[in-house]
């Protein structure tokens, strides 16, 4: 258990360093085109991506999940899911090309602007086809792999778009470098499968193409879960209550978001991980997620309990005095990111025992009472509607996939580990409570204080935590108590 919790650690630290890299470059590059294309051109580029994004699991389909599942279990399969996933991926690509171009002609798009959506939509499916090979790395868990082309396509956009602004290009030669970036990541993914993992061999079965896009059904339903379950309040609240309020919702949500890429990085490396043949599979995954909850809940619980008391604090920072009514929201969503983390670990363990398609029914339904739940409560409670009405459902989710799991797991149980984090950050919430008048770096390192200090009062960290943190320095502590 050592051993695999070490790998669990190191490979998401690697893929959340990814994540963070990403995001730093996509924000520089942001702010350079919003300069140098002024708003208009700058919102042009803008509405093409989103518009092209809101079909982007069309050529995905969840293929991707389903091999990172199947190949961690039989990585001789390489060739066949390679060969066979993007001859469908084709399929996939050209219907969502036509469904674009008509859905532009019907909206009566210019032809300048629908230029600059399809070449959007061409980089939406170019980035779509650089995950799928290096899902294959993921499924045998050389995250460096996966890590180094993703930040490598990121560093090659910039370059690219500081030398088509340097030759005074526009939009379509922005968007066309860029595509071209992406698909040189693509070549380099492909190359490395057949130098590193399985020589590619290139056989196509015609029969087994349709079993791939069925079972691959249920991670598309996950992906419209993930994409919709957030938006959908925003929607609603816009529609019913107006932009201001709406304003205010996503201005909580924003902050939110900034710990999304956490239960992202789990999930992607916790599937592998857990689908991996074992004699004692079972113990492992009830072994693996109890210690997981342990740890996510010490880093989670904290920063939502000093979130929730802090609240109205970080709004007025971040914001300014115009979005103080945000506070109220942003303490309720705030309690998503402990049940997110868990989530994240809970439908990995979902994919790994093959519950995915009951999974993605229970998910579907979530969806549809959130919509309900979201018409009934907006009209009467506003943005604190919206708001608890996405922090039940989150917390609706997390049972059904409890209970799903437990069909498979049946002594799987969430109060082991979870008791102690919780009381230390009760100690905690009373500190900041307490301080919440005083300076806000003191009332912050304070509480990180009385967090910590509450840890070892409690004895929360033990010889399997050192254990494991000298594992992750030295790896070959690991091996030697494993």
């Amino acid at each position: 258990m050592p051993r695999r919790m070490g790998r669990l650690v190191k490979q998401s630290g690697i893929l959340m360093g990814m994540e963070l890299g990403i995001r730093l470059i996509d924000a520089l590059v942001a702010v350079i085109l919003a300069r140098y294309l002024a708003p208009q051109g700058f919102g042009l580029m803008a509405f093409a991506l989103s518009f092209a994004s809101l079909f982007s699991m069309i050529p995905g389909f969840g293929m991707g999940s389903l091999s990172i599942r199947d190949l961690a279990r039989n990585p001789e399969q390489v060739s066949h899911y390679l060969a066979n996933g993007l001859v469908a991926k084709a399929f996939l690509a050209a219907f969502t090309f036509a469904l674009i171009f008509i859905l532009t002609q019907f909206m009566g798009f210019a032809a300048s602007k629908t230029l600059i959506v399809m070449l959007a939509a061409l980089l939406m499916v170019v980035e779509t086809n650089v995950v799928f090979p290096l899902g294959f790395f993921q499924a045998a868990q050389r995250m460096w792999t996966v890590a180094l082309v993703q930040l490598a396509i990121r560093v090659g956009w910039l370059i690219a778009a500081l030398a088509v602004i340097g030759m005074r290009g526009g939009l379509v030669e922005l968007l066309g470098s860029r595509a071209a970036v992406t698909a040189v990541g693509l070549i380099t993914a492909l190359v490395l499968i057949d130098r590193r993992l399985q020589r590619i061999r290139w056989s196509v079965n015609l029969r087994f193409i349709p079993w791939m896009l069925k079972s691959s059904f249920p991670f598309v339903l996950f992906r419209v879960f993930s994409a919709y379950h957030l938006e959908l309040g925003v929607v609603m609240l816009s529609m019913i209550r107006g932009d201001v309020v709406t304003g205010w919702l996503v201005a909580a949500q924003k902050i939110i978001r900034v710990f999304q890429f956490v239960p992202r990085s789990l999930y992607e490396v916790m599937v592998p991980e857990l689908s991996r043949p074992s004699r004692t599979l079972r113990t492992d995954i009830l072994a693996t997620l109890t210690r997981s909850w342990k740890y996510l809940l010490l880093i989670a619980l904290p920063i939502a309990g000093g979130t929730y008391i802090l609240a109205d604090r970080f709004i007025l920072l971040l914001y300014g005095q115009a979005y103080a009514p945000a506070a109220p929201a942003l303490r309720i969503l705030i309690w998503l990111i402990p049940f997110g983390f868990v989530n994240s670990t809970l439908r990995a363990a979902v994919v790994s025992v093959d519950l995915e398609r009951q999974t993605a029914v229970a998910l579907m339904g979530v969806l549809a009472l959130n919509a309900l739940l979201n018409l009934v409560a907006i009209p009467h409670f506003g943005l604190v509607g919206a708001a608890g009405t996405l922090l039940l459902t989150t917390i609706l989710t997390f049972l059904l996939q409890l209970l799903l799991l437990r069909r498979a797991l049946p002594t799987l149980g969430f109060s082991n580990g979870t008791i102690k984090p919780v009381l230390a950050t009760v100690g905690m919430m009373a500190f900041t409570w307490l301080s919440r008048d005083s300076g806000l770096v003191y009332a912050i390192l304070g509480s990180v204080a009385v967090y910590v200090g509450c840890l070892v009062l409690l004895r929360v960290i033990g010889r399997d935590e050192w254990s494991l943190l000298n594992g992750i320095v030295r790896p070959k502590a690991i091996d030697e108590r494993a």
